[in-house]
């Protein structure tokens, strides 16, 4: 990708997606422990990503771009972008949301293939000959999706009254808490969740320098490498 595309898609995630930090080539791989030889899952083409404040907690949004070329094959553009997906749920990198796009150029994308990654939550992202990038398909938050799309057609039936409820309709016989349904092995599998230390207390605001868990999870280190601008960001939410 030359200069010139990576500052458009950069300005795009900025402005639009109000990133603080942007980088390509931000790598996938494992910790390394002493002479622990870390597994490369790969390299994202573009990631942009910022702290933000939940509830109190720091938590971070991580947009990420997989780029095909006119010449690229732009199915395996889609299978690459779930093999990050499990990657860096695998990992348990931090990242309570995680937006996944696809980055090709005007006129290269077909209609089922666009209708794929609507079914899926993946972003579309077009370049234009002028090198503009434009969103086509919004994204939807990867943190749990598969698990929240079961739960929104998940249906449990009263025999007695014959009556359908919805999993959020159910309450806790004992404490009054809703009710949610147990993990299916399948979520697992597809690698639905991530790590998230937010929850730590030591996390409810953005410290003078990099977290320790940032600083050790490579793709963290790569993306927030630049602590000013997360710093600079983090000011503008007060």
């Amino acid at each position: 990708m030359d200069q010139e595309l990576f500052q458009n898609v950069k300005t795009f995630l900025e402005k639009e997606k109000g990133c603080s930090n942007v980088e390509s080539e931000v790598p996938i791989k494992e910790k390394t422990y002493g002479k622990f030889q870390p597994k490369d899952f790969g390299r994202l083409d573009i990631v942009g990503g910022k702290f933000y404040k939940s509830d109190g907690y720091t938590c971070i949004e991580l947009h990420c771009i997989e780029y095909k070329t006119p010449n690229d094959d732009i199915v395996k553009g889609i299978g690459q972008i779930f093999w990050y997906k499990f990657a860096m749920s695998k990992l348990r990198i931090w990242a309570e949301r995680l937006f996944l796009y696809l980055m090709v150029h005007e006129g290269e994308f077909p209609d089922d293939l666009m209708e794929f990654c609507k079914a899926f939550g993946i972003g579309l992202l077009q370049v234009n000959p002028s090198k503009i990038v434009t969103e086509i398909v919004s994204p939807e938050n990867q943190h749990g999706f598969l698990s929240r799309k079961a739960k929104e057609g998940m249906k449990v039936k009263c025999h007695e009254c014959r009556k359908s409820f919805t999993p959020e309709e159910l309450k806790c016989p004992n404490c009054g808490a809703l009710l949610e349904p147990e993990t299916p092995w399948f979520w697992s599998l597809f690698a639905d969740t991530f790590g998230s230390s937010s929850t730590n207390p030591r996390y409810k605001g953005v410290p003078d320098r990099i977290p320790t868990d940032v600083e050790e999870t490579p793709l963290l280190k790569k993306l927030f490498r630049n602590w000013d601008r997360v710093r600079e960001t983090w000011k503008k939410q007060d």
